[in-house]
């Protein structure tokens, strides 16, 4: 609890926490780690947010075995399973997440890397 705090403080003062420091969050009560985390957010961005708007650029057969997630070859769920979008409907999506207060956009994929699998 001491070290978290002090983590905390160290936080809402802009310096770096260490490694010890870090793993004192783990075992942090819930509702005091959301406490601490709202007065740091608050001591660096006030009330502001940032709106990000993610496009599925390709779903599913994806060759990794991650037990969570539905993308994967070896998960039985029932998800539409498509190529990576033609270009073209990808700048359609930009162009209409864009209509919105948006800060960032993102293309996420299934797969390792760009080919898939």
């Amino acid at each position: 609890m001491k070290t978290f705090k002090l983590a905390s403080t160290l936080a809402l003062n802009n310096i770096s926490i260490n490694r010890e420091q870090a793993l004192s969050i783990i075992d942090t009560d819930f509702n005091q780690l959301m406490c601490e985390a709202n007065r740091i957010r608050q001591r660096y961005h006030n009330n502001d947010i940032a709106i990000c708007s993610i496009v599925n650029a390709r779903s599913g057969q994806c060759s990794e075995n991650c037990k969570f997630c539905a993308q994967s070859i070896h998960n039985s769920a029932a998800i539409d399973s498509f190529d990576m979008l033609p270009p073209e409907k990808i700048v359609s999506a930009f162009n209409s997440a864009n209509k919105y207060p948006i800060s960032h956009f993102g293309l996420v994929t299934s797969g390792r890397n760009e080919a898939g699998g």
